[in-house]
């Protein structure tokens, strides 16, 4: 039998379809990782450096924001902590 943790994990970020709800433990993580990411990048204004606060390479990282869907707030929190946008993003300063 195939369990939820022996998919990829990029399985397991997608938004499930509207007729399929999340399993508790699995809403609960993605909340997690999506909060951790946000503070580790509010922290650096850097996703270079966040991703070495979390622990992650960063291609990684890039990846969670895209699959989490976190870039567009992430963005906005960033204009609002610095005007001089996010560095280590393609389209921010670098």
């Amino acid at each position: 039998m195939i369990l939820p943790e022996d998919l990829p994990e990029s399985l397991l970020e997608r938004t499930p379809p509207p007729e399929m709800t999340e399993a508790k433990y699995h809403a609960a993580l993605k909340e997690l990782k999506k909060q951790l990411i946000r503070d580790a990048v509010e922290q650096t204004e850097s996703y270079a450096d966040a991703a070495r606060i979390l622990g992650v390479h960063p291609n990684y990282l890039h990846r969670l924001i895209r699959n989490l869907e976190l870039k567009e707030s992430l963005k906005e929190a960033l204009r609002e902590v610095s005007p001089r946008g996010i560095s280590g993003m393609p389209g921010g300063n670098a």
